[in-house]
């Protein structure tokens, strides 16, 4: 998995209310802007730190012709996330469905209950983003 700066929205930002992530990613002409669906390819949220409180999280990644992400349109949806799976280091990777071109992608995050800690890394990759997180205790083998 490929992680470019510009591409990293969220850097162990705390999640305990609905917000958006802290950067906004801008596609450049030459990625689809106005050519149709953009060819970002691949996203990635991973839970930087135990949440607690909340009864779930939605992640949702959301596009808008204006940087400060004005009038969003979700262009992808995990559904809801329940607080037994959101556990530091927990992977959460998806493809980005065909979506009408935007000039700005960003994460939305959708608290439900009242959260009381919780933080996110959330990125876009252009490379195929589903690696494997194993514990610390597994033992990787190949035959």
């Amino acid at each position: 998995m490929m992680i470019d700066q510009e591409t990293f929205l969220s850097d162990k930002q705390a999640v305990t209310t609905t917000a958006k992530s802290t950067d906004v990613y801008q596609i450049s002409d030459t990625q689809g802007v106005d050519l149709g669906p953009s060819q970002v390819s691949f996203d990635v949220m991973v839970a930087a730190e135990d949440f607690a409180g909340n009864t779930n999280l939605e992640v949702q990644i959301i596009g808008s012709q204006d940087s400060g992400m004005g009038s969003p349109e979700v262009i992808l949806s995990s559904g809801a996330i329940l607080l037994a799976k959101l556990k530091k280091g927990r992977i959460f990777a998806g493809t980005l469905p065909i979506h009408k071109p935007f000039k700005y992608i960003a994460f939305n995050y959708v608290v439900s209950g009242t959260a009381t800690k919780g933080k996110i890394n959330a990125m876009l990759t252009l490379s195929n983003a589903s690696q494997h997180a194993y514990n610390s205790s597994y033992n990787v083998t190949s035959n």
